[in-house]
């Protein structure tokens, strides 16, 4: 597999974690960090290689599709992170009404997703 070869498959990969983030379902979740964490490990293999690349206009169309194509990951994920953070602060409301200053009282938590950047 070329050089190039990998990348697109990086592409790929982030493209296939776009894709299961679409779909709201607690599974999608995990199959998506499992071809976030494939694409990131392949690329981060290929990061010394791919000054090779340079001048390369097929390498540097294939890095901008990358880019965009993790920038909607990312940005998908942080509506999923937004979407769970207020259902949370609705569901505080709902059980235990508001705490002090009118804030939304904490509610039980039972989360499944942990990021860490």
């Amino acid at each position: 597999m070329t050089l190039l070869d990998q990348l697109r498959s990086c592409t790929g990969q982030a493209g296939v974690a776009g894709k299961l983030l679409e779909m709201p379902a607690p599974d999608a979740l995990d199959g998506c960090s499992t071809a976030l964490e494939a694409a990131a490990g392949r690329l981060a293999a290929l990061q010394s290689s791919l000054p090779g690349l340079a001048g390369n206009p097929e390498a540097l169309a294939e890095a901008w599709r990358l880019r965009r194509t993790v920038r909607r990951a990312a940005a998908l994920l942080g509506n999923a992170a937004s979407y769970h953070r207020e259902w949370q602060e609705l569901v505080g409301v709902m059980t235990a009404g508001y705490g002090p200053g009118g804030q939304p009282a904490e509610s039980p938590r039972s989360g499944r997703v942990c990021l860490r950047g």
